[in-house]
Order: structure tokens, then sequence, then C-alpha cells
């Protein structure tokens, strides 16, 4: 028996979403000045997509559309209420809120970026404690500031927690 898709209005992936934001950039990112204004998943099962969606996708007007592509920005997934970001929402703090950030990201040259976007751990050495962040996971970026993805530093070490590199392993 299949598990059938269904959009629901999100408290739980809000503030999941909200709480990953405040421990890994130490500030509230304001999502409702670029237009996303509200928070919806798609759940199958135990497991949540989490997604950012324009004001025009209000809870009233979508909840019982039966098959949906996609609704607004993909911020992450959430399942057994572990949150896990995903690249649309790199982008998307890249793209419009990198300015504002203090903490949570980490910039590689080209050479830690090639090892890091085939899921490969990288050396970065010891981030300092200015640099550190509350839930030791960082947005990371090239040194032009594209996003890579997002990463989880131990001893000195990146290790990616999404494998960005599969796109480009399996010729996209």
């Amino acid at each position: 028996m299949s598990t059938k898709e269904r959009i629901a209005d999100c408290v739980l992936g809000k503030k999941v979403l909200e709480k990953f934001l405040k421990e890994t950039f130490s500030s509230y990112l304001e999502f409702h000045l670029i237009g996303l204004e509200n928070v919806f998943c798609l759940e199958k099962g135990s497991k949540k997509q989490v997604f950012l969606a324009p004001a025009l996708f209000r809870k009233d007007n979508i909840i019982d559309i039966e098959h949906v592509s996609f609704i607004g920005v993909l911020a992450g997934s959430l399942e057994k209420k572990v949150f896990t970001p995903s690249i649309h929402l790199a982008y998307v703090i890249a793209t419009y809120f990198l300015p504002s950030l203090k903490k949570g990201v980490i910039r590689l040259d080209d050479e830690k970026a090639k090892r890091f976007i085939f899921s490969k751990p990288t050396k970065i050495g010891k981030l300092s404690l200015e640099e550190r962040n509350k839930s030791n996971t960082y947005l990371v970026l090239s040194t032009n500031n594209d996003p890579l993805g997002w990463g989880r530093e131990s001893k000195g070490r990146l290790f990616p927690i999404i494998d960005a590199g599969w796109f480009f392993r399996s010729g996209g």
C-alpha cells in the first residue's frame, strides 16, 4: 500500500526551520521581504518536505489540492524531527541574505570546493569561537559566493550534509 502525498499547514516544519536558521546564522532571516511568507509541508508518511511559499499560496486555497509538483522554495526535509536543509534554501540565502549574515557561512577555495561538491570531507582548520554557531551546520560557498551546499564541522573538517555533486556525476 503506497502512502499518499498531501499538503499540510506545517506548524512543526515552521518551528524546526526557524530554529535551524536562528542556530545557524544567529539572526532572524526575513523571508517575507522577498515574498516568501508561508510555510507548508508536502507530507508522505513520516517524511515532510518543508516549503517556503509566496503569500498567494494561503492555507485556505491549497490544502485540498490533490497533486502538487512544487510549491514555492524547498527549504528542506523533516523526518523524525530532524531537519535537513536543501540546496534550494542555500541558494535563496546566498542570493538575498548573505551581506547580513555574521555567522554560519564557510567559503572554500576551488580545490576544497571540488572535494566538497563530490561529497568528500574537506579540511578547513579550526573555527574560532566567533565563527562557530549553535547548530554546527554551515552554509558552504565558493570564493565567488556561489552556494555549494550545507556542511557540518568536526575537528577541523567539513562534512557535506547533502550530496550536491550527484547532479554532476550523473551527467546532469
